[in-house]
């Protein structure tokens, strides 16, 4: 068995790129729910569209609960 050595830089761009992933499934949820189309929430959150869509697609899929839990997962 082989043991690779922890990196913690890496575990920490890991970390900071799901939290930035979970940060987005929520802000666009929650303009969702406000009745903004996914051109206006790629627009207004600076995001690819294709990106936004697929996540609308998701949450949508999950309303009116929008767990963030699981639309991160479906990505």
């Amino acid at each position: 068995m082989i043991l690779e050595e922890y990196d913690e830089e890496q575990h920490m761009r890991t970390v900071y790129q799901e939290g930035d992933r979970k940060r987005l499934i929520r802000s666009v949820c929650y303009l969702l729910q406000k009745g903004y189309d996914p051109a206006n929430i790629a627009e207004l959150l600076d995001e690819d569209q294709d990106i936004i869509e697929q996540i609308c697609s998701l949450a949508l899929a999950a309303a009116p609960e929008y767990d963030i839990e699981k639309i991160y997962q479906a990505l």
